[in-house]
């Protein structure tokens, strides 16, 4: 083989193999990548479709200031089958779509009326390359919402499962640890120990109340969680306080104290004959339960749900009774919804839930002055009061979260393990990264509420 014909073949085998590196399917997951810029600074967010509403005054994201800005999704429309598709636009402000190479559609609106309807597009079987673009009027509310007809007729957002995103954009991962960060920031309840400046209403985050909690919970629950948060609920949120060879004792004391806060006790009896049973399941089905609640015998269990085979151990049987009828009574911000029961359903639901429930014979509180003043100091100095209400005074202090730098987010509460007298919270490490990425943002997305 001569060096000319060598040197075609090598030519050959390069163009060969780029052209199949090219060829190579883009990984891709569902959503677009939607990048809002603000001035100088940006923020990169998962989009489920090319559609966004911002009010007037508002800022896009919680990492970006209000003002004018622009939002680019990025990202590609999947067919099965080539067609020729039709677009147009609904949008306050102005607005650009592209598909491959080439600009489908521009359009500047007023939120009053759609953009005419594109020509036909021709769309290629798998992946088409999307890149819409849109800035914010001047002044009132931003709003977009790109639609696709086949045939010109009925029209509707582009199907969702049918756009995606090029996997591992590098601004997106980067910016959802920081979301991710400022979630755990408002889950932690960070803000009660290290305070700050009012701002999100996730700020104002609380927890059970301790007033007259001794007629509520019964102490052998209250000292297990106390000890271990993580052991009883493996989704808590709340810090392991105690920590050495005295904890269980700290933990039954500090039970046996809130124990002692009593008051007027839940009223109302359980319904546990059959029938009522039965329709308590039926509740249970009826209200979704499981998609929070493992129930035995009904769903597939999930260690990220809540187990109800505890409720015995948690509840007097009044106040689970109580607890069902109003959750928030006690606790504003806890999850579990009010569903305004009618007339008895309330009692049967309480019936079944026992009747799933373990039964355990119910160990006494501790009536020793000694322990109830030892329960009493550790809840005034191991940081219970920041996040529990009771009328007692707080003697537990932390820095303000001003004075907390980024470098000493590794410490602490956010150190690997247990140290000191610091509340322990086992996050993840990632967990850990993500709350050390937001503690080196300004964190003024502390201060901004974007639902």
């Amino acid at each position: 083989m001569t060096m000319t014909q060598l040197i075609f073949r090598s030519l050959f085998v390069a163009a060969f193999l780029a052209a199949s590196a090219l060829a190579q399917p883009v990984k891709t997951e569902p959503g677009l990548a939607l990048t809002y810029t603000v001035g100088a600074a940006s923020d990169t967010v998962s989009a489920p479709n090319a559609w966004l509403y911002v009010p007037a005054g508002q800022p896009p994201t919680p990492f970006l200031s209000a003002g004018k800005f622009t939002a680019t999704f990025t990202g590609f429309i999947s067919v099965d089958l080539r067609g020729d598709y039709l677009f147009k636009a609904e949008a306050s402000g102005t607005v650009k779509v592209e598909l491959g190479t080439n600009i489908v559609l521009e359009f500047t609106g007023d939120g009053k009326k759609a953009s005419e309807p594109t020509k036909p597009v021709r769309l290629g079987k798998g992946n088409n390359a999307l890149k819409v673009t849109f800035t914010s009027p001047a002044s009132g509310d931003a709003m977009l919402r790109l639609l696709w007809s086949e045939k010109g007729s009925l029209w509707e957002p582009v199907h969702a499962g049918m756009v995606s995103r090029a996997v591992a954009n590098e601004s997106l991962v980067q910016q959802n640890k920081l979301r991710l960060g400022r979630e755990l920031f408002f889950e932690a309840r960070c803000a009660k120990c290290h305070t700050t400046d009012a701002g999100a209403p996730e700020l104002t985050m609380d927890a059970p109340s301790f007033e007259g909690i001794g007629v509520r919970r019964h102490f052998g629950w209250m000292a297990n969680w106390i000890l271990d948060p993580k052991a009883q609920r493996a989704t808590a949120t709340m810090p392991k306080l105690l920590h050495g060879p005295t904890a269980q004792a700290d933990a039954e004391a500090i039970a046996a104290f809130l124990a002692s806060q009593t008051g007027a006790a839940p009223a109302g009896e359980l319904k546990k004959d059959d029938e009522s049973i039965e329709s308590g399941k039926k509740l249970v089905e009826a209200l979704h339960c499981t998609g929070c609640h493992n129930v035995p015998n009904i769903g597939d269990p999930d260690a990220k749900k809540l187990n109800l085979t505890h409720v015995n151990a948690k509840f007097p049987p009044a106040a689970l009774l109580a607890f069902l009828k109003n959750p928030g009574t006690h606790y504003a911000w806890t999850r579990m919804p009010k569903f305004n029961f009618k007339d008895g359903e309330a009692e049967q639901l309480a019936g079944f839930l026992s009747s799933i429930a373990l039964m355990a014979k119910q160990p006494g509180p501790p009536t020793d002055a000694a322990i109830l003043t030892r329960g009493k100091e550790l809840v005034q100095s191991s940081g219970c009061l920041n996040c529990h209400t009771l009328k007692l005074d707080n003697q537990f202090k932390a820095k303000p979260l001003a004075e907390l730098a980024a470098g000493q987010w590794t410490a602490g509460c956010l150190a690997e393990a247990a140290a000191g007298k610091a509340p322990h919270y086992d996050f993840a490490r990632a967990e850990r990264e993500a709350l050390q990425a937001f503690a080196a943002t300004d964190r003024a997305s502390l201060k901004r509420h974007v639902p």
